[in-house]
Formats: C-alpha cells, structure tokens, sequence
C-alpha cells in the first residue's frame, strides 16, 4: 500500500465527504448522525501497529476484549463485565434504575450481573448497538 495516504488523512478525507454527502438519519439516541454506505480505508498492520484514532486514553487489553466479543454477535455485557471490561454498563444500569427505582451503584450491577443468569439476561442485553 505504498501510494495510500496515511490513516489519519484517510480518516479526515472520510470525515469531510461524510459531513458534505452524508445522509443524516436519527439514531436510537436522539442525537442523530450522518452516513454513507460501504466507506473503506486501507492501512497496514505491519509491525504490529493497529490505527486508532480518538479523543481519549484506550486501554489495549479491553479493546481487544470488546473488539472479540463483537465478533462473536453478542449484545449481552455478561461476558464483558467477567473480563472487567465496564464501557459497556452504565445503558443497562441507567435502565434498570429507570424501570425499578432501585439506586443500584454499578459494582453491585456488575456482581449481578455475572451471579444471576436470569438477571443477566433481563437486564444485561444492549440490544443491537452496532
């Protein structure tokens, strides 16, 4: 891939025909968003680099932990919040308290969460998010 321009100006480039062509459609946050259909961009992996583009401190091993439980299509935070991966938590947590009154604090959630199978899958499936 020597003639790609490097990820971040893929990134802008996509970003601003995006913002100029994008359909705009609302999303399940009331916030809304704009898209394209079949966007790519191409980057080497060599030398065990991954792109990543973002605002805020990643943590590598629970990345790498959402990105393979993404891969396997479940929507349950169950297995995530096992492997003490929390980002996912706080949209059923704030559901459950809406819906029970209960002012649960998210450790406790979270300890449910894994100890109760029925209670897991009541309260810990996002639905579709991607």
């Amino acid at each position: 891939m020597p003639d790609t321009p490097h990820y971040e100006q893929q990134y802008l480039d996509l970003m601003r025909y995006i913002w100029r062509h994008g359909d705009e459609r609302i999303d399940r946050t009331g916030v809304g968003t704009r898209s394209i259909l079949g966007a790519t961009m191409r980057f080497s992996l060599a030398d065990d680099a991954v792109p990543l583009l973002t605002t805020k401190r990643v943590y590598w091993k629970a990345a790498a932990r959402e990105m393979l439980w993404f891969l396997t299509g479940d929507t349950n935070i169950r297995e995530l919040v096992r492997q003490g991966v929390h980002i996912w938590t706080d949209w059923p947590l704030d559901a459950y308290r809406k819906a029970t009154g209960e002012t649960i604090d998210r450790e406790a959630f979270e300890a449910r969460i894994i100890a109760d199978e029925g209670f897991a899958l009541e309260w810990g499936d996002l639905g579709p998010v991607y």
